[in-house]
């Protein structure tokens, strides 16, 4: 990994340098796709590095979920769910050690929150970074574990007294609701050859009282595990296929595998779900 990779582990291992930021300047509902905000980055020229009444963090993206991916073990992610009744609220920014992570906080119509650790969020904020494309290589992740709500007015992420910056309208609706999901379908072609590709269909719906993005695993069948996502509505389901790159995995060699069953699981927080398939012979398919 890079150096910056080595820093921001030692910094996810700290959890008094766990923390969320937000936007710079006091912007109200900037546009947003879906639930994330990245922020213009502006002059954080400060004279007093340790004040956080003069610090103006440099914070990259904010957005609001109700899971994460994150790595449960080499070469195998998995996908940790938010604790019943809440959601979750992260943002990345520039690893500066003049930024006190503990200076963050999140106002909730009124009530503030406190930067959580990854013990508290069920959400290890280094393998997050690792995992999405919102986090730049020279950002760590913090973030906040926040309780729904049945309507929320007004949500700020605050630095101090420093800057403030306000969610907006998409992501304070992910704040309203606890989504909880319930795939219906999931079926795979009867045949698969070790290193092509297949494709699964799959209807899944939200069975909560609240948006949510459904994300899922194919962890015992790959190499390198596909990660499923789609944006849910409450009440809703969706229909989709998504392609899988299927390989060989726990070390077992190719050419054991021709003519054997194998089961592909698709994991997500609420359940999981598996199918059976042939292994034909040895693919020289290039196809990913």
């Amino acid at each position: 990994m890079p150096s910056q990779r080595s820093r921001r582990s030692v910094l996810a291992a700290c959890t008094a340098l766990l923390a969320a930021g937000g936007c710079l300047g006091t912007e109200s509902d900037p546009p947003a796709t879906g639930t994330t905000t990245t922020v213009a980055q502006t002059d954080t020229t400060t004279t007093t590095a340790e004040w956080t009444d003069t610090v103006r963090p440099d914070v990259g993206t904010v957005w609001v979920t109700d899971s994460v991916a994150h790595t449960a073990m080499v070469d195998s992610r998995m996908v940790s769910g938010s604790p019943d009744g809440t959601q979750l609220v992260f943002a990345s920014y520039v690893d500066e050690s003049r930024v006190d992570p503990e200076a963050f906080s999140l106002v909730v119509d009124g009530e503030r929150y406190a930067p959580k650790p990854p013990a508290d969020t069920y959400a290890d904020f280094e393998t997050i970074a690792n995992s999405t494309d919102r986090v730049a290589d020279d950002e760590s992740v913090t973030g906040f574990v926040v309780d729904v709500r049945d309507t929320v007015d007004s949500a700020t992420l605050e630095y101090g007294e420093a800057w403030s910056h306000d969610l907006s309208n998409p992501q304070r609706e992910r704040l309203t609701g606890d989504p909880s999901f319930e795939v219906r379908e999931f079926t795979l072609p009867d045949t698969v050859s070790p290193g092509d590709s297949l494709v699964a269909d799959l209807t899944v719906a939200n069975v909560g009282t609240g948006p949510g993005t459904f994300r899922a695993t194919v962890p015992r069948a790959t190499v390198w595990p596909t990660l499923i996502e789609r944006d849910v509505a409450a009440g809703e389901s969706v229909s989709f296929s998504t392609r899988i790159t299927w390989s060989a995995s726990d070390g077992a060699p190719l050419d054991r595998l021709a003519g054997e069953e194998y089961e592909l699981v698709l994991s997500w927080p609420d359940g999981r779900r598996s199918e059976r398939l042939t292994v034909t012979e040895q693919s020289t398919a290039t196809d990913a």
